[in-house]
């Protein structure tokens, strides 16, 4: 629901904006002369600025996912009737799998939620016992100020212990729903490409602009490794890891909406040029075998034919995968 949403979305600003109110005028930590205090922790500055980034984008995202969505219909409905009224149903039929809080699925959003939590109490753990880990020796620590630590602590648990996970399960059971809607469009579920769209992809380019979307989620979080790696100075484990991550995971969220389309659209192309093959041979074998066909009948047929030869080439002309230069620029 809207409001939720825009609940988490205050907390995300509020509670920053109260950590630095703390550090500036109660504790006054948040400068020191000698080089310390929480302006030199970049690493809790930059989530700041990150995670509502995250939170926005995922939003953006799932807004690209019902555009995707509206789109199919509208090549359904183009079909039949029937068609869209299928693949409605079809749509209803995934989301309340996919995007159950019960169920298997369920069960990934609650583990996704437990990995975030294990990773707050690494954290906590590290920041005690193993401050090398994540800081560099003789670095401010929060762990010297109790209300500026607390605070610091409830915001890892919203940021990694909520959003992050909840974040995750979004562009997951996204991409979950494309791949068994893929399934369903090249089974039962018909939709009627159009072979003069302007995009040349049959009316499928949101599908690239959902694949845009679902990168642009990952992209604060590579900022913040940018900003830890210039903070750290170095290159270490976290890092390593969080690179590696991040460089999958864009690839993936970026290159699997499209194959998934490339499927559907492949799927739709063989269909309706089937169709037209077979109208062709008909008309064809009308001309060849029908001895006793007249000459208008016989033009008629023929213009047919031509029609027909024009139709195939120009859905032969379509391409293969919803994918232009700027979508490959902005990725």
């Amino acid at each position: 629901p809207t409001i939720t949403l825009a609940r988490i979305f205050i907390v995300l600003l509020v509670v920053p904006i109260t950590l630095i109110f703390i550090s500036v005028f109660y504790e006054r930590n948040f400068y020191s002369p000698l080089g310390g205090g929480l302006i030199q922790d970049w690493n809790i500055l930059s989530m700041f600025l990150v995670y509502p980034l995250i939170f926005s984008a995922c939003l953006y995202a799932c807004h690209r996912y019902d555009l995707y969505l509206e789109r199919l219909k509208e090549l359904a409905r183009l079909d039949s009737k029937d068609s869209l009224a299928s693949l409605n149903d079809q749509i209803c039929l995934i989301e309340g799998k996919v995007f159950s809080r019960i169920g298997p699925w369920g069960s990934v959003r609650g583990y996704l939620t437990l990995l975030g939590l294990l990773f707050v109490a690494f954290n906590a753990y590290a920041r005690f016992y193993h401050h090398d880990t994540i800081y560099k020796p003789d670095f401010w620590t929060s762990s010297l100020y109790p209300v500026t630590f607390w605070v610091t602590n409830l915001y890892t648990i919203i940021v990694w212990g909520f959003v992050l996970p909840q974040v995750t399960f979004a562009i997951v059971a996204l991409i979950a729903a494309l791949w068994k809607l893929s399934d369903a469009m090249d089974g039962e579920e018909s939709i009627k490409l159009n072979i003069l769209s302007s995009d040349r992809s049959g009316g499928l380019r949101p599908a690239a602009r959902l694949a845009s979307s679902l990168t642009y989620v990952l992209f604060p979080f590579q900022i913040q490794l940018i900003v830890y790696f210039l903070w750290r100075g170095e290159v270490n484990i976290p890092f390593t890891i969080g690179v590696t991550s991040a460089a999958i995971a864009t690839i993936v969220v970026f290159t699997l909406p499209l194959m998934l389309t490339h499927a559907t659209l492949t799927s739709a192309k063989s269909k309706l040029l089937k169709e037209v093959s077979d109208r062709f041979q008909a008309c064809f074998d009308e001309i060849m075998y029908n001895k006793g066909l007249d000459s208008d009948k016989r033009d008629i047929l023929l213009a047919q034919l031509s029609a027909y030869e024009s139709i195939q080439k120009n859905i032969i002309r379509l391409a293969a995968i919803p994918f232009d230069n700027g979508v490959f620029g902005r990725f």
